[in-house]
């Protein structure tokens, strides 16, 4: 049965996050919690690791699809989900080293790593890093490997914005998740309404988070 958390995002609003497989969390550092689903009972196990401004049940066809030939753990990197929140690098780099404690500490071998958007790139840097602990690679809609010219980057800071794309509202919400697939799928509106709420999520996660650092900052 899926499980529904209520997770307070901010100060003023709590929101109601369903994922549909138990959750479970694991400590990988003194101040650092992951959350994480786990199903599945194959020989070989899929880490799935998500994008910015998402959550492990982003994951959740792809776990209700493969758990029958894979053992499947999706993982809420650090700031998203239920996973530890604090003022911590956020970096790339910051959440490669926190899969690799993750699969280290679950004595996982022979891993298929597989991360959309930021987490291909933070999947990437594991692998280049630790080959030792992932057997193959799956890159979804990859970030950090695009070459831009010095044209194209003061085109896309003019026009894209991440602060002006979360907080858009829901008629240029909508136009940006329907482009970013080629067909539509029968599934389009309720990934849509999916999408918008963990955009909105993560909008009152990073202010509150952005909030107690300058705060801490400012003492």
């Amino acid at each position: 049965m899926p499980s529904a958390l209520r997770l307070n995002f901010s100060m003023t609003t709590t929101e109601t996050v369903i994922y549909p497989y138990p959750l479970r969390y694991q400590s990988i550092h003194d101040d650092i919690t992951l959350s994480y689903m786990d199903t599945g009972s194959g020989t070989k196990t899929i880490l799935f690791v998500h994008g910015l401004a998402n959550y492990a049940a982003a994951w959740k066809y792809q776990l209700s699809g493969l758990s029958s030939t894979y053992r499947c753990i999706a993982v809420d990197l650090p700031g998203n989900g239920f996973s530890s929140r604090g003022d911590f690098p956020y970096s790339m780099f910051f959440y490669a080293e926190c899969i690799r404690q993750f699969i280290e500490q679950h004595k996982l071998t022979d891993v298929i790593l597989c991360g959309h958007s930021m987490g291909a790139q933070v999947s990437t840097i594991v692998a280049l890093r630790y080959p030792h602990l992932v057997s193959k690679l799956v890159l979804v809609a990859p970030a950090g490997i695009e070459r831009f010219s010095g044209t194209d980057i003061l085109f896309m800071q003019a026009m894209l914005n991440i602060g002006d794309f979360l907080y858009a509202d829901e008629f240029h919400l909508e136009t940006a998740i329907r482009d970013s697939f080629e067909t539509a799928s029968p599934d389009m509106p309720k990934m849509m309404e999916e999408k918008k709420t963990n955009g909105e999520s993560a909008v009152t996660s990073m202010a509150k988070h952005d909030h107690s650092i300058h705060t801490r900052h400012a003492e």
